[in-house]
């Protein structure tokens, strides 16, 4: 039915916290981690060692040998290595921890019933912190992610909602129109829980890291913007891209690690 994905760098934590709280859920048949050249390896978790053990429809990909978190290429490579029979795509940022499901049995799904004509986002009016949700189907996911951004923070959510947006309707679909709507998740908050963290380490991998240091000492922001307004620039004028490719360096039934393949 469901395809869960997230990707985390040195968030271990959070994602010990998080991932007991979705496993559990029904519908959710796989659920991939991306860890991208963490300084301890997800897989040596103790926990996340359990909960494999225990459900045993969780994959780890580890990538190793980046210096900084590159969210488009995590997400995209989670969703790559999904599997292919559960055709409904839930992302998850790697600090959301479920505290209530019933959102999901309000959806109705059903093998023959998806999103045909809709996808569902979060919405930072309703929380602050909710880009990191998304849900839709796979097919409208398309190739995900623009690759062509620079691995910083901004934008990136945007520019996938929008080509989301385009998508033609599922052929099955009575709809005679092209696009799907966007259905902001409005009462997100009852349902999912941002766990606290600091901005250190909402950007400690990221090439952003520095500017947060400069901030503490009395320097302004503004290129915290430059650097979205960027992104929003090469997605504009860079639309389509090469997914990125990775070297196979160890693979088990449960755990992948890798390498990237420089273009």
């Amino acid at each position: 039915m469901m395809s869960c994905i997230t990707a985390v760098m040195d968030r271990e934590k959070a994602l010990g916290q998080m991932l007991p709280s979705w496993t559990r859920v029904e519908k959710i048949k796989d659920f991939v981690i991306v860890d991208w050249s963490s300084k301890k390896p997800i897989i040596d978790n103790l926990t996340i060692q359990d909960q494999i053990k225990k459900y045993k429809n969780i994959k780890i990909i580890r990538v190793e040998n980046q210096k900084y978190f590159y969210r488009c290429l995590a997400w995209n490579l989670a969703f790559q290595n999904t599997d292919p029979k559960n055709k409904i795509l839930l992302k998850l940022d790697g600090d959301y921890m479920n505290i209530n499901p019933s959102w999901i049995d309000c959806l109705r799904l059903t093998e023959d019933k998806l999103l045909d004509d809709y996808f569902i986002t979060g919405a930072s009016e309703f929380m602050s912190s909710s880009f990191g949700f998304l849900l839709v189907n796979k097919i409208n996911f398309n190739k995900g992610y623009n690759e062509n951004l620079r691995p910083i923070w901004g934008f990136e959510d945007y520019d996938l909602y929008k080509r989301i947006k385009r998508e033609p309707c599922l052929e099955q679909s009575s709809k005679n129109w092209d696009g799907l709507n966007q259905i902001l998740f409005f009462n997100i908050k009852n349902h999912i829980l941002h766990l606290d963290h600091s901005e250190e380490e909402r950007h400690q991998n990221t090439e952003f890291k520095d500017l947060i240091i400069k901030e503490k000492r009395g320097i302004t922001l503004k290129e915290k913007w430059k650097n979205a307004l960027k992104n929003k620039s090469l997605a504009e004028h860079l639309p389509d891209w090469k997914t990125s490719k990775y070297k196979v360096l160890e693979e088990t039934e449960f755990y992948k690690r890798v390498e990237l393949i420089k273009n």
